[in-house]
């Protein structure tokens, strides 16, 4: 039997995270209550603590983008037959769009702002003036 563990929202307009550490690798046992991997959104960190006993059989790359609900790691009941690791990794859907507005999304081009990197704090996740003005300070200050 297969357990699925998903990328959980860290924040009221999260979109999506990052596995910014695993604890675990292909083929370990894991039991209920371990922790195995931490996620963040860009300003939160959350260990993951799994529920089930199993074996982690596929799980996604460390620093890829994944959308909240999106399966991060499943577990097996049963070992898990390696012939390559790399064939085990999930591949995320790149975005489709993202939510912004007229005037963050000027600033963002004339800023050479990238703005899937950007979490939006408007309604629905859209991204806004004051999220664009945030990246720029931020590069600003590391300049």
């Amino acid at each position: 039997m297969t357990f699925q563990i998903k990328m959980p929202r860290l924040g009221l307009f999260m979109k999506e995270g990052k596995v910014a550490e695993w604890y675990k690798s292909i083929g370990e046992y894991v039991e209920s209550g371990e922790t195995i991997c931490l996620v963040t959104n860009g300003t939160h960190f959350c260990e993951i603590v799994s529920n089930f006993d199993g074996y982690v059989c596929t799980m996604v790359n460390m620093d890829e983008v994944t959308p909240v609900q999106s399966v991060i790691v499943e577990l097996d009941d049963k070992p898990v037959q390696m012939d390559t690791a790399e064939e085990y990794y999930i591949e995320i859907a790149p975005h489709q769009f993202q939510l912004i507005t007229p005037i963050a999304k000027k600033m963002a081009q004339k800023y050479k702002i990238d703005v899937s990197t950007l979490i939006g704090s408007g309604e629905g996740g859209e991204i806004t003036k004051n999220d664009v003005r945030h990246a720029i300070d931020q590069i600003e200050a590391a300049t």
